[in-house]
C-alpha cells in the first residue's frame, strides 16, 4: 500500500513539473498573457484589458506597418533573486520580473521619413489615414525634431491616444530587439474578445 501511494505521488510530482516547464517555455517564446497598464492606446486598448501576445511570428516576420506591440523600455530584473539579473534566459522564461514595457503601435520602419504636420502623421510625404486615433488632427511632435529618418534595424511606435502617449516623439526609435512580441488577441472584457485588428 506505501509502494503503491508513494509510485502515485511521484506520478503526480512528475505531471505537474512537466505542465510547469511547458508553461515557462510557452510564455517565454510562443505566448504571453499581458494586462494593459494605462490610456495611452485608448480606444483600440482599455486600462485593463487583457491582451495575448504573440512572439513566435517574430522569429519569422519582421514587425510591419501598424502592427501593435510589447517592447521593452528598461531591462528587467530581479529583485530578490539577485543572481539570476545575469541570466537572460532566467530573465526571458521566468514571470518574476520587474522592469518596464510599454505597448505601442508600429508607424515607420528603416528608411521612412516621419513627420507631423499640424497635428497630422505624414510617412514619406505621405499623410496617413489613421481611423485607429483616438482624436484625429492632434498629433504634435514633442521633443523629437520633425522630419525623422528612421536608422537600420530601428521603428518609429507611438501610442493611439497621442495626447497622452509616450512614445518616439519622446523617447526616440527603438531597436527590433526591444520588440517581445505582437499584440493578437484580445481576451477580456469577454464582449471584446477578438483579434485585434491593425486598423482597429
Amino acid at each position: 500500500m506505501k509502494n503503491k501511494f508513494l509510485k502515485e505521488l511521484l506520478q503526480w510530482i512528475e505531471a505537474i513539473a512537466i505542465a510547469i516547464v511547458l508553461a515557462i517555455l510557452i510564455r517565454g517564446f510562443l505566448f504571453e498573457p499581458v494586462i494593459i497598464e494605462g490610456r495611452s492606446m485608448l480606444d483600440t486598448l482599455k486600462d485593463g484589458d487583457r491582451v495575448i501576445l504573440n512572439k513566435i511570428t517574430l522569429a519569422f516576420n519582421e514587425p510591419d506597418y501598424g502592427d501593435i506591440v510589447v517592447i521593452e523600455i528598461e531591462e528587467p530584473y530581479f529583485k530578490v533573486l539577485k543572481f539570476l539579473n545575469d541570466s537572460n534566459a532566467a530573465k526571458k522564461l521566468l514571470p518574476t520580473t520587474t522592469g518596464a514595457d510599454y505597448i505601442k503601435r508600429i508607424i515607420g520602419k528603416a528608411g521612412d521619413i516621419v513627420d507631423i504636420k499640424d497635428g497630422w502623421v505624414y510617412l514619406n510625404g505621405v499623410r496617413l489615414d489613421e481611423p485607429y486615433v483616438r482624436a484625429s488632427g492632434v498629433t504634435m511632435s514633442s521633443v523629437t525634431e520633425m522630419p525623422y529618418t528612421v536608422e537600420e534595424g530601428k521603428f518609429f511606435v507611438m501610442g493611439d491616444n497621442r495626447v497622452e502617449s509616450r512614445d518616439s516623439r519622446s523617447f526616440g526609435t527603438i531597436d527590433e530587439k526591444q520588440i517581445i512580441g505582437r499584440t493578437v488577441t484580445r481576451v477580456w472584457p469577454l464582449y471584446s474578445l477578438g483579434k485585434i485588428d491593425k486598423a482597429d
